[in-house]
């Protein structure tokens, strides 16, 4: 937020605790214009029900982090004492440099849109980032399906209530087409039949490809 002109607002969040306690709640329900696509048809707010619950309105934003090619490397205990597997480049406590992207800027995609209205409050750091292929849980240890997750309905779905389900991760209500912003700055829009292999290579940051 402090380069895009929002350092007050930034100013405003505390980074020490959970998106959801009682001192981030008011700054949560700020909607910054430039989170937002103005094609989105959605409403200005999130809507999943663990949100909803809270009280106050939490602010929507539109684009969100390509941290890994699939949920089995999205997310690194160190106490497993196990290697990193984050394939991506931003990712929960990532400190990812420039130079560390050896696949070249103008090949690896950072952030994607996203047409979801449910889990997409933009202060909620545990949906900010998702991953090239939709998420299955049931196929461990990549709990990762076949398909691209270009605009693929559901991109995550636990149910029962205890867990903040996403319709869709990359995504967009521009028809077979999806934005992507690659990391020498460049835009450009992914066809949803984009093949999932291509996909993933455009997602890695050291995948040689």
């Amino acid at each position: 937020m402090p380069y895009l002109e929002e350092q007050s607002l930034a100013r405003l969040v505390d980074p020490t605790t959970s998106a959801f306690a009682a001192t981030n709640r008011g700054v949560a329900g700020t909607i910054i214009p430039i989170f937002r696509c103005p094609a989105f048809p959605g409403t200005p707010h999130a809507t999943d029900p663990l949100y909803i619950a809270l009280g106050l309105p939490y602010a929507l934003r539109n684009y969100v982090a390509l941290g890994a090619t699939t949920a089995g490397n999205l997310y690194w205990e160190p106490a497993f004492r196990t290697p990193p597997t984050q394939d991506g480049s931003i990712y929960p406590q990532s400190r990812t440099r420039l130079g560390e992207i050896t696949d070249g800027l103008s090949r690896t995609i950072l952030v994607s849109e996203t047409r979801e209205q449910g889990a997409a409050a933009w202060i909620d750091g545990s949906t900010a980032c998702i991953t090239s292929r939709r998420i299955d849980a049931s196929n461990a240890p990549t709990y990762a399906g076949p398909e691209n997750a270009l605009n693929y309905v559901p991109y995550y779905r636990y149910g029962g209530g205890q867990s903040i389900d996403m319709e869709y991760g990359p995504s967009s209500s521009h028809a077979g087409v999806v934005a992507q912003l690659r990391a020498d700055g460049s835009v450009e829009f992914l066809s949803d039949s984009t093949a999932a292999a291509v996909y993933d290579a455009l997602v890695t940051r050291v995948g040689a490809d």
